[in-house]
């Protein structure tokens, strides 16, 4: 296996540049330098010995445990992504305040779930830990970095997908979200109706069905979901006699 020295003797820079470079997040350098450190690592399958101590903020609303598919794979995927990529398997805390508490134990920490976080106690755990990202949402964008799906294009598939169906009464189920924890906005919907309203399809949507979803996350959901689009259905035919 290379050694640190034999990279830095190709990528033309000191050891200490290289070991920084790769050990500490907060390390200037120039970007040209950095991408060719990255490089040499790459050609000569330099393998860094730092081993981050990660740990993943897993903690459901009400400390209820959700039966969510979608934040189930995410949980599955930071595992096995921790195991190709020979790091310690994550410490998964179910509270945000034990980790501002264990900060010290680590060097970073990644959260799933749509869980609401009190504003003081986001800003706790900034200062504790600050390297932080969230994966699918982000509670308070100018203190935690986040990853997340492009809902705006996603919402335009969806609609290309019903209308291409024949589809001309299209629905929207979902939520609100959070911004630290204090103001909820309900983004998707507004989405959902912009996309529909602007896309040309000459009154093709001809009518939007919006409204919360009500039930419990968990594998019962989508009979609670038809039993709730029934109810509806059903008081909406009886207005119109």
């Amino acid at each position: 296996m290379a050694t640190l020295k034999e990279v830095a003797e190709r990528a033309g820079v000191s050891q200490s540049t290289v070991s920084r470079l790769l050990n500490d997040p907060s390390f200037s350098i120039k970007e040209e330098t950095r991408r060719r450190v990255l490089r040499v690592c790459e050609e000569l399958g330099y393998r860094n010995v730092f081993r981050p101590a990660i740990a993943v903020l897993d903690a459901p609303p009400s400390g209820e445990k959700l039966q969510d598919a979608y934040f189930s794979d995410l949980r599955k995927v930071l595992a096995e992504c921790a195991e190709s990529m020979e790091l310690d398997q994550p410490t998964f805390i179910r509270s945000i305040r034990e980790l501002t508490e264990r900060a010290a134990e680590f060097d970073g920490f990644i959260t799933v779930d749509a869980t609401v976080f009190p504003e003081a106690d986001l800003r706790a755990l900034h200062a504790a830990l600050p390297h932080g990202v969230c994966i699918d949402t982000n509670p308070a964008p100018h203190l935690f970095d986040s990853v997340r799906p492009d809902l705006s294009q996603t919402m335009l598939d969806a609609l290309d997908a019903m209308i291409a169906a024949g589809r001309r009464r299209i629905a929207f189920l979902g939520g609100v979200g959070s911004i630290m924890g204090t103001h909820d906005y309900p983004a998707n919907i507004r989405t959902f109706k912009t996309c529909a309203y602007y896309l040309p399809l000459a009154g093709i949507v001809a009518s939007l069905v919006v409204f919360l979803l009500t039930v419990k996350i968990d594998e019962n959901m989508h009979d609670r979901i038809v039993e709730q689009l029934e109810a509806r259905l059903a008081s909406e035919e009886t207005d119109k006699q």
